[in-house]
């Protein structure tokens, strides 16, 4: 149960990131549509005269970079839906654990705490496993290093030598 309840925080938070990448594409890319409200109009007058005045060509500019499309929002769409469909398909998983009795769910939790202790004890051992293999290595490193350290000290001697 806990496995498929990090499960659905993560497929939350995919459906979040997914929705906020949507929302800022759209954004970004839309088109600005006039209302009929007479302060935005004297706003948007105020700022395609400013525009016009600095750059006649942002306004060519910004349509060519507009490569939003329906298919771009189709995309998205399918995206959202199938990851809201995968959170309610665990959900569903986690409400038939909630309607079984509770001696059932006494028994799956003896299973993960089995569960549990099987992961530990392996767990230990690979870690035991892995601090003898380092120790085998920084042994050899050091081997490695000392006979390095040798032949150099050698070579300098037979140089100075000859």
């Amino acid at each position: 149960m806990v496995d498929d309840l990090t499960k659905i925080q993560d497929t939350v938070d995919e459906l979040v990131e997914k929705m906020y990448t949507a929302i800022g594409v759209i954004q970004r890319d839309a088109i600005h549509l006039k209302t009929n409200n007479s302060n935005e109009k004297e706003l948007n007058n105020s700022i395609q005269i400013e525009n016009n005045n600095n750059n006649s060509n942002l306004q060519t500019q910004l349509e060519e970079e507009q490569v939003f499309t329906k298919e771009d929002i189709k995309e998205h769409a399918i995206g959202i839906v199938k990851t809201s469909k995968k959170i309610d398909k665990l959900l569903d998983r986690i409400s038939d654990l909630t309607t079984i009795g509770e001696e059932e769910q006494l028994k799956k939790l003896e299973e993960f705490e089995k569960q549990n202790e099987l992961v530990t004890k392996q767990l230990k051992e690979k870690a035991q496993t892995a601090e003898f293999w380092l120790k085998r290595i920084k042994v050899a490193l050091n081997e490695v290093v000392t006979e390095t350290h040798q032949v150099k000290e050698l070579e300098q001697k037979l140089r100075s030598n000859h």
